[in-house]
């Protein structure tokens, strides 16, 4: 849970910069950093709320869309994280970058 913690005062952090948005590159990486650990301490549904504004702002991201993969797999929405990871793999810009999404997101791809 400190690792919670601590995203959460990264995540308040990039908040309260002047002119920070949910759009720019630090608030996206810090939404999806508090996200993966909320994910990873049993927050699905929270993990997501999290990330909301960010995909709002960015729906196309892969880094966004990888992290609300999870997410919903997590939450037991198999059928909304496999397009969630599709659409993670669609806008990944890299060869590389899609290989390591499709070997990390290979159980919800197989559903």
């Amino acid at each position: 849970m400190e690792a919670v913690a601590q995203s959460e005062l990264a995540l308040a952090a990039e908040q309260a910069q002047a002119g920070a948005t949910d759009a720019g590159p630090t608030m996206k990486v810090a939404r999806h950093f508090l996200a993966d650990r909320l994910v990873r301490n049993g927050q699905p549904q929270r993990a997501l709320e999290v990330l909301a504004p960010s995909l709002a702002a960015l729906p196309d991201d892969w880094l966004l869309n990888l992290t609300r993969a999870e997410a919903l797999w997590a939450a037991g929405r198999a059928a909304d994280a496999k397009a969630a990871a599709g659409r993670s793999l669609g806008n990944a810009s890299a060869e590389e970058t899609r290989a390591q999404l499709v070997e990390r997101l290979a159980a919800v791809l197989a559903s």
